[in-house]
């Protein structure tokens, strides 16, 4: 697959988790920042933990559930802090 058809795969995946509306706020504890009111919950890749180890070109992707949730989120204003997770620091060394 050429990069910008990669982009372009990505960008549509992107939108379209913007926009899910699957998870029923009421009965579920997710939650979609791009759906909040917050504007620092949002972001322009498929999840706020892309930003910051996200590659389109990775040899290995790890798919799984965050080691965060929604109040982690909210706490870190949606960014990323490596000094506060071990695993984070960990991971900041490669």
């Amino acid at each position: 697959m050429s990069d910008i058809d990669k982009l372009s795969a990505y960008k549509a995946l992107v939108s379209k988790r913007k926009k899910c509306t699957i998870c029923d706020p009421a009965q579920c504890e997710l939650k979609n920042p791009s759906l909040q009111q917050n504007d620092k919950l949002k972001t322009s890749q498929i999840g706020h933990w892309t930003e910051w180890q996200g590659s389109l070109d990775a040899k290995i992707m790890v798919v799984g559930q965050d080691w965060g949730d929604f109040i982690t989120l909210v706490d870190q204003d949606g960014e990323t802090n490596v000094e506060e997770s071990a695993t984070n620091r960990h991971w900041s060394n490669y």
